[in-house]
């Protein structure tokens, strides 16, 4: 059993990533800068230190990936009205469509992966891969990168809209 949840869930996490991927390259970005896009252009502006968290990267490498999106126009940069010494990263209209287009592929991606499986299997996989996720924990740091920032606490936008057989999917969870 143990071989075989270690030879699936890279397999379904590749599915998920050549989705996000064949999306971000219609739209001329990298899979990185697609992951941007889907935070900020679904939960607004965000510090460029979560932005780091959450693709776990440096803040230089994350600096770098904004730079660019920067200069195609997808994101600008703004103070934090909050607090003038940190700078937020807030999307544009395009970046906003973006987002919304990604997450739309996502969610019927695996609605229509989930429609394949049986009523009473749907509720039970989901079971599974939340226990799974609880039984793994934090103990590497990998809850950071798919998580919710500590900064900042969950966005909404991220989760799926909740089908009557299956919990939320998090959207933001594909995180390679």
């Amino acid at each position: 059993m143990i071989e075989a949840v270690i030879a699936l869930v890279p397999r379904i996490g590749q599915r998920l990533h050549a989705s996000t991927a064949a999306h971000a390259q219609a739209w001329g970005l990298t899979v990185g800068q697609a992951k941007v896009l889907l935070k900020v252009g679904l939960c607004g502006p965000t510090p460029v230190g979560e932005i780091a968290a959450a693709l776990a990267v440096s803040m230089p490498a994350a600096s770098e990936i904004v730079d660019r999106l920067v200069e195609s126009g997808f994101v600008r940069r703004t103070d934090d009205p909050a607090d003038r010494r940190r700078v937020l990263v807030a999307p544009s209209a395009a970046a906003e469509r973006f987002a919304v287009g990604l997450k739309r592929q996502r969610v019927n991606q695996v609605r229509r992966a989930l429609d394949a499986l049986a009523p009473d299997q749907r509720p039970v996989l989901v079971q599974g891969l939340e226990a799974l996720l609880d039984a793994l924990g934090d103990s590497d740091g990998s809850d950071a990168i798919a998580g919710p920032s500590v900064e900042t606490g969950p966005c909404p936008a991220l989760q799926a809209e909740e089908s009557p057989a299956v919990s939320p999917i998090t959207a933001g969870s594909n995180t390679s």
